[in-house]
């Protein structure tokens, strides 16, 4: 804008991406860079042919074979959903998901790094979180999950999209963490902010999933403006991740299920 306004510079727009898979591309297309073009139409993540067996995940969620699912590297758009109604900035259920769904990454993610466990948390996974308090919630499950790995790469690798922006990984984790109506009310604006979605999915490289609650989804703003920028969210759960499915968890003892759609 400083350029544009002193000194009346044309704007250029930039309009080839070189960090992500067509699919994350053609989504970010529909939220305002219509002329956008992905240089690659798959950017794939080495898997191993025979899974790691390291630290089996045994905390609170019982179907492990869910995790299998949410990580094929087929579906490089994805969304997943479930009721909640009370969770405020942290939410533990989410988190085990977030912490499930990483392990199965550690497990099957290939590298020639010479230290697999560094590069893991540096180049091959990231997760966004809006709230400092789904940060921790996320980084607690993760501790117990990989107890070798070093506290501060696990740290690194959870933080809000400002802190994120202009970096990448191999696969992206988006945990909005909030269920509560009344919070998410209060918050609809920061939550549902169509940038903040943006740059939350362009950090793929491979692979994006969303983790959000039902309540989250389905809420109106009161608001027209962020109607118009909560459809970035809405459109690529609803209407972009356009194949769906349900899958069950158990969860302390109840069923949950899982609403994921993908594309």
């Amino acid at each position: 804008e400083y350029f544009i306004k002193r000194f009346d510079v044309d704007p250029s727009m930039l309009n080839i991406n070189y960090r992500s898979s067509k699919k994350i591309v053609d989504f970010i297309k529909t939220v305002g860079y219509p002329n956008l073009q992905a240089e690659n139409d798959v950017i794939e993540i080495d898997y191993l042919p025979t899974p790691r067996n390291i630290n089996k995940f045994e905390i609170d969620i019982n179907n492990n074979d869910v995790f299998k699912f949410l990580l094929d590297p087929t579906y490089e758009t994805m969304a997943v959903t479930y009721e909640d109604g009370r969770s405020s900035q942290a939410n533990e259920f989410e988190a085990t998901l977030v912490a499930g769904a990483i392990l199965e990454a550690y497990n099957n993610f290939d590298s020639s790094a010479a230290n697999y466990d560094e590069w893991f948390w540096k180049n091959g996974i990231g997760v966004v979180t809006p709230h400092k308090a789904q940060k921790v919630a996320i980084a607690i499950k993760l501790y117990e999950v990989f107890p070798k790995s070093q506290h501060k790469l696990i740290d690194e690798a959870i933080d809000t999209v400002e802190r994120f922006q202009g970096g990448q990984r191999k696969l992206i984790l988006v945990s909005f963490g909030v269920g509560d109506p009344d919070i998410i009310a209060q918050e609809e604006e920061f939550l549902l902010n169509l940038n903040r979605t943006n740059v939350a999915i362009s950090r793929a490289e491979s692979k994006v999933i969303v983790f959000i609650s039902e309540n989250l989804i389905h809420h109106l703003p009161q608001d027209k403006e962020i109607i118009k920028t909560a459809r970035a969210i809405k459109s690529y759960t609803h209407q972009y991740c356009d194949k769906k499915g349900v899958l069950q968890v158990i969860f302390k003892g109840k069923t949950k299920d899982l609403y994921v759609r993908y594309k």
